[in-house]
């Protein structure tokens, strides 16, 4: 009995760890702190390798959203902490070739402005991918 007991809770604990769920069709679905694009997905990878250089100590992608007195959300791409003990949040955009320009729409560069204003204890930049390279602006 005491076993049944004992698999049981190894299930339980074991369940609580996060995998991907299969759907129907094959399609995989994603736990929520990892629904990424393929962006996104670039500058994790950018993100691991500044951490095994050890220029980043941490990073989480959609770790936390910051609430607003009117009741909107922000919720960063990516939380990246320093060596140096600082946090910034990191919001990942698109750049579009064609046009030579990041792709921010003014909802997104407000609400940006708004988080770095009001939660000024923390660093707010936009990366982009330019020619290979990740491109940043800091507000």
């Amino acid at each position: 009995m005491q076993e049944k007991i004992a698999a049981g809770r190894k299930t339980a604990i074991l369940g609580t760890l996060v995998q991907p769920r299969v759907k129907a069709k094959g399609k995989v679905v994603k736990p929520q702190n990892d629904k990424t694009n393929k962006t996104e997905d670039r500058y994790a990878s950018h993100l691991e390798k500044l951490k095994l250089a050890g220029e980043i100590l941490w990073y989480r992608n959609h770790a936390f959203g910051l609430y607003f007195e009117d009741g909107t959300r922000y919720t960063p791409d990516f939380v990246v902490m320093d060596p140096r003990g600082e946090v910034s949040l990191i919001d990942v955009k698109a750049y579009y070739k064609n046009k030579q320009k990041v792709h921010i729409d003014t909802a997104s560069m407000i609400r940006m402005k708004r988080t770095a204003h009001e939660y000024w204890m923390f660093t707010m930049k936009v990366v982009y991918e330019k020619d290979g390279s990740w491109q940043e602006m800091i507000f």
